[in-house]
């Protein structure tokens, strides 16, 4: 998920933008072009990629804006690093046979407090459902316990629903849009052992049709680390 923009962040598009509200043409392009820049490059969480690239282009840009005495100050800080999770779709009810076709990309999202989404060196295998926004009626016959729950990611805290009805992990469908306050929804301050993660919407789009289509269950393993 992308990180909201920093406060300081916005004050320095302003500052780059030379003011909006008399922009011209050219200066309305820059500013569509920094906020592009800032909100594209991955993660601009401490330690991600993205995080270097906003430093930089912020500190190239006050120097060439004329500020004098920028300078960098480094410190530590305890941040979780995601080091890549995916899905894998199994051919059939079979455990461990797999399917011919690629694994799916995931994002983890934040952990609930100190329980990461690392998942252990098998993964994590059970059947794939689709749980529609998480009400307790999305699970109606489905066999829900051991599960791995795709959800639709608009559905504020209805994930834990899914945990008390005692899924594996939980799968969020990229939403078209939404905002901070759905994805500060999407963990807990208590270690609740339900991993949590995000898929792009064509890929989950296209697996939701399998999984409504697939009357005897399609079954999968997940593969993640959060350190």
């Amino acid at each position: 998920m992308r990180s909201p923009p920093h406060p300081l962040l916005i004050g320095i598009v302003a500052l780059l933008a030379g003011g909006w509200t008399n922009a011209d043409g050219e200066e309305a392009k820059r500013l569509r072009e920094t906020i592009t820049a800032l909100s594209t490059n991955g993660s601009r969480l401490a330690g991600y990629p993205g995080d270097r690239f906003a430093a930089d282009l912020v500190e190239r840009e006050l120097i060439a804006a004329g500020v004098e005495g920028v300078t960098r100050e480094p410190y530590e800080v305890v941040v979780p690093m995601d080091h890549g999770a995916s899905l894998q779709i199994l051919r059939d009810e079979t455990v461990g046979t797999r399917a011919d076709e690629p694994p799916i990309e995931l994002k983890s999202l934040w952990p609930n407090l100190v329980r990461t989404n690392t998942l252990g060196p098998q993964g994590l295998e059970g059947e794939l459902i689709y749980a529609g926004r998480g009400k307790y009626a999305d699970f109606n016959g489905a066999r829900v316990r051991g599960s791995i729950a795709l959800m639709e990611f608009n559905s504020g805290k209805n994930w834990k629903n899914a945990a008390a009805l005692g899924v594996a992990a939980v799968i969020f469908i990229e939403p078209e849009e939404t905002s901070r306050i759905e994805a500060m929804r999407k963990w807990s301050w208590v270690p609740v052992d339900v991993p949590r993660f995000w898929m792009d919407r064509a890929s989950a789009t296209a697996l939701r049709r399998r999984v409504e289509g697939d009357i005897g269950g399609l079954r999968v393993r997940r593969q993640a680390r959060m350190d």
